[in-house]
């Protein structure tokens, strides 16, 4: 019995702060234009950086899940807890955040269209190691 690709990865860093709803507007010749403003444009090229060794040899097709644990570093106001991961209720959103970070793994081709995302499992944590977990499995 064939099994289902999977893929699971963690990247040890502090997550980036921007999301995909920071974009800058701007009218040019009548027209309205988006444009990343620099905390986009550094954040997805972090995550092209991050992402792209993990990347499968064939994008994965049918439908797929994606799992994504974002841990960020406890505040340096906060006394050091004696057990981690404490849930994350501040900015930013895991939606917003989680639009970027997709968008990446579709240009780097974990998947033909994100589109093919059908069960997202976020998690947004405080934690002494921080960083981002993965997982992308092909679903049956």
């Amino acid at each position: 019995m064939k099994t289902a690709p999977s893929i699971t990865f963690f990247v040890p860093c502090v997550p980036p702060t921007a999301t995909s709803q920071g974009k800058g507007i701007a009218t040019r010749g009548g027209k309205v234009w988006t444009y990343q403003k620099g905390p986009q444009r550094e954040a997805e090229q972090f995550y092209h950086t991050v992402l792209a060794p993990h990347k499968p040899s064939a994008p994965i097709a049918g439908p797929v899940a994606l799992e994504i644990e974002i841990r960020w570093p406890y505040p340096k106001s906060h006394k050091s807890p004696s057990a981690d991961g404490h849930w994350k209720v501040t900015k930013p959103d895991s939606v917003n955040w989680v639009k970027m970070f997709e968008d990446v793994m579709t240009d780097l081709g974990f998947w033909g269209d994100d589109a093919q995302v059908c069960l997202t499992v976020i998690s947004r944590k405080w934690h002494n190691t921080p960083g981002i977990g993965v997982t992308v499995e092909a679903l049956q």
